[in-house]
C-alpha cells in the first residue's frame, strides 16, 4: 500500500474549517483501494491518502486533492 500525508499549516481556523467542511464530501464514496482520511486540528488540516491502485492513481487523487483545496481557498478569498 501507497501512502501519502499532506499537512497544511492556515494562519485562520477558519480556512482549515472551510476547507474540511468544503473537501470532505469528495470523499466518500471512493473506489475500491483507495482511502482519504482528513483531520483537523486548530488551523492545521491533515491530510492522509492510502491506495492499493497503483501510483498514478494515486497522484491523480493527489492532484484532485490539492486541486479543490485551491479552489475553495480562491472561493473564500474572492467572498471575504
Amino acid at each position: 500500500m501507497m501512502r501519502i500525508n499532506l499537512t497544511i499549516n492556515f494562519t485562520d481556523d477558519a480556512y482549515a474549517v472551510r476547507v474540511l467542511e468544503s473537501v470532505s464530501p469528495d470523499n466518500v464514496p471512493l473506489p475500491p483501494g483507495l482511502e482519504i482520511e482528513m483531520t483537523r486540528s486548530g488551523g492545521t488540516l491533515s491530510c492522509v491518502i492510502k491506495s492499493t491502485r497503483g501510483l498514478d492513481s494515486l497522484r491523480a487523487t493527489l492532484e484532485d486533492l490539492t486541486s479543490a483545496i485551491d479552489l475553495t481557498l480562491r472561493t473564500h478569498e474572492a467572498i471575504d
